[in-house]
């Protein structure tokens, strides 16, 4: 008898991508599957597609926004708060300098009836509030003005005339990493009152990271100079180096010239600022190519708009093509270095 030719089995072929998924058990995703990152594009397009690279104001990202004072910093966060509101989203300001100005908010875009002003003892409880927003998806920006600002609970119950110890010195960066910790790594987070369940986001999750969420965070810092330094950095941002981490996208700020007109008052010849060039360097961008710039003209009532290419081109701002070369000549990795140098001694006849 002949014997029936044995039937071969056929392999099955694993595709080495689902083995890999298989092996971490539901805990990952493909590249591809990834959510989009949203943007809410301005109305300077140098902003859009070249400072922040990937078309407007991102979100689910945290940002740092960095420069030494009477520069714009606040100026630029309140004109981004406008933009948002246009678009009809909903900005959060921590202002824990009390320095916002209604009328000057509205000169910069934005909708006082709109925006909410948060009220706050302490660091702590500031960003408890910030998790409480971006758990439950209340608004699209939360900015804090500024950094410096927010005193840790230690330092505010601190007994006049006490010595400060080593533990309440370093209370400040100690608060900040845990809240950048929990922002990256996810946190719970639940309302206040008896029997209150953890706050859930759409997924039906219990942790919250931000870059799951739609809420994006400004965080405006100071650019401060280090002592005695030769060689290396010679500024750095106050509140530990998390928020160097923690952020997607860092912009550091120069004022490169005031602009100034003659007006007679009583009689007497005056000089009145018309406006003030400011540049915009994208020091860290995640979501785009980096050392991205912009320069935009900033006006006392906290309007702004795009520097003309001819301004660029002028004698009068020549200063600003030197500027720039500067970081070339050092390389890009030491933009912060070079900060210091690009800073012109002079100052504002705005706040901002």
């Amino acid at each position: 008898m002949v014997e029936k030719a044995k039937k071969k089995k056929k392999k099955k072929v694993i595709n080495p991508i689902d083995n890999a998924l298989a092996v971490l058990d539901g805990a990952g995703i493909k590249a591809s599957q990834r959510r989009e990152v949203l943007v809410i594009p301005t109305d300077i397009e140098t902003i859009n597609e070249i400072l922040f690279a990937c078309g407007g104001l991102p979100l689910g990202k945290v940002i740092e926004l960095y420069a030494k004072e009477s520069v714009g910093k606040s100026t630029f966060a309140y004109w981004l708060a406008g933009q948002v509101q246009k678009r009809d989203g909903i900005v959060a300001l921590f202002d824990a300098e009390g320095a916002y100005v209604p009328e000057y908010g509205a000169g910069c875009g934005i909708d006082n009836d709109k925006l909410i002003l948060p009220e706050f003892n302490h660091g702590e409880e500031a960003l408890s509030q910030m998790k409480m927003l971006l758990a439950t998806g209340s608004v699209d920006l939360i900015i804090a003005d500024a950094m410096p600002a927010f005193q840790p609970l230690i330092n505010v119950d601190q007994v006049v005339g006490e010595k400060r110890t080593m533990n309440k010195s370093l209370a400040r960066a100690k608060m900040y990493t845990d809240f950048f910790n929990d922002l990256m790594g996810g946190f719970r987070i639940k309302r206040k009152g008896k029997n209150e369940k953890y706050i859930k986001n759409s997924a039906g999750k219990e942790k919250h990271k931000v870059y799951e969420t739609n809420t994006s965070f400004i965080f405006i810092n100071h650019a401060k100079d280090r002592v005695g330094v030769v060689y290396g950095e010679r500024t750095y941002t106050p509140g530990g180096d998390s928020i160097n981490f923690a952020s997607s996208l860092r912009f550091g700020m120069v004022k490169k010239k005031k602009v100034q007109k003659e007006k007679k008052v009583r009689g007497e010849k005056v000089k009145i600022l018309q406006y003030k060039l400011v540049r915009i360097v994208a020091a860290k961008n995640k979501l785009g190519i980096p050392f991205g710039e912009a320069i935009i003209k900033m006006f006392p009532d906290g309007h702004i708009e795009p520097a003309s290419p001819e301004e660029w081109d002028s004698e009068e701002v020549g200063e600003i093509e030197e500027s720039t070369e500067a970081i070339d000549d050092f390389g890009k990795d030491d933009f912060e270095d070079d900060f210091e140098d690009d800073v012109v001694e002079e100052e504002d006849e705005f706040e901002g």
